[in-house]
């Protein structure tokens, strides 16, 4: 298609031929160099492919990870990137999905939509899924709303083919083992992962599951305040909920999940203990208790 520039670096190529080739490998080096810091231990174990996505001249980065830390039964994940000056930022992180993957013709909110393989983990026989761009990013999980399957297949360009050969065989049994690694996290882990988290100086309490039996409530004192009356004090309390599949840390009060740099970190070394890799969690995340339609929601 005229004005649609479009390339495909497989990370184990040293050759690339044609007029480009500086700027190409240029552009391949700084994807790698992002991808260290992103994850230290992808070695080689994974494919780029460059597409012009928004029509801006420059084209974002399409990266499918194939190691043991990013599959698991229902395919591998898919990394979007966009050039900031320089470097790349990761705009859309794919759960779940399988090549071929296709940069199509159409477009939404000015950005091409893409397209991704979506089979295993249940979900059988496969299907294509498109993932539209809404303005901020393109949909996390291909299995699920606001992704759709195609009924037709719509025009576009193959940017990442399907897996064949040692390649694909090596993805393969990754995916086999990761998908029968994970445990379920035990309620004293959860216990820790909050305490840990809040360092509440009353300390962590477990509570009953209030009927929702996927995760683990707890109740924290984090302190006291005087009332009224010299001498008398009422312990200031807070309420959360641990998914028993993830580790995801939801407030117990309303539908509101908590995320800061500090538990992040707690939570990726707890999900490394029980085997539960990148692309898994993906794939198990949930709404949390109390997020049914007309419960009141977080800030």
């Amino acid at each position: 298609m005229r004005g649609f520039r479009l390339f495909t670096i497989i990370a184990t190529v040293t050759m690339i031929l044609g007029s480009a080739q500086p700027a190409r490998d240029q552009a391949y080096v700084s994807v790698r160099r992002f991808l260290e810091g992103f994850d230290s231990d992808l070695e080689d174990r994974f494919i780029v492919a460059f597409a012009d996505l928004n029509g801006d001249g420059k084209a974002e980065a399409i990266v499918h990870l194939t190691s043991n830390n990013w599959c698991g039964s229902g395919g591998c994940t898919t990394l979007v990137l966009m050039r900031t000056g320089d470097a790349w930022r990761l705009l859309t992180n794919i759960s779940i999905n399988r090549p071929p993957i296709r940069v199509l013709t159409r477009k939404s909110n000015g950005w091409r939509s893409i397209a991704v393989w979506v089979q295993g983990g249940g979900i059988q026989p496969g299907y294509e899924a498109e993932l539209r761009f809404d303005g901020n990013g393109y949909p996390e999980n291909p299995s699920l709303i606001p992704a759709r399957p195609l009924v037709d297949r719509p025009q576009g360009q193959t940017v990442i083919a399907q897996l064949t050969g040692s390649r694909a065989s090596r993805a393969v049994e990754e995916s086999k083992q990761a998908s029968t690694e994970a445990r379920e996290i035990t309620d004293a882990e959860a216990h820790d992962l909050l305490q840990a988290f809040l360092n509440a100086p009353g300390g962590v309490e477990q509570s009953g599951d209030l009927g929702y039996k996927e995760f683990y409530f707890f109740m924290a004192t984090i302190g006291h305040s005087p009332i009224g009356r010299e001498g008398l004090y009422h312990a200031n309390l807070e309420y959360y909920a641990v998914d028993r599949r993830t580790g995801d840390v939801w407030s117990a009060v309303f539908c509101k999940r908590i995320a800061t740099p500090v538990l992040k970190k707690l939570q990726e070394a707890l999900r490394k203990r029980i085997g539960l890799t990148n692309a898994a969690y993906g794939a198990l995340r949930r709404p949390g208790p109390l997020c049914e339609p007309g419960m009141p929601r977080g800030k």
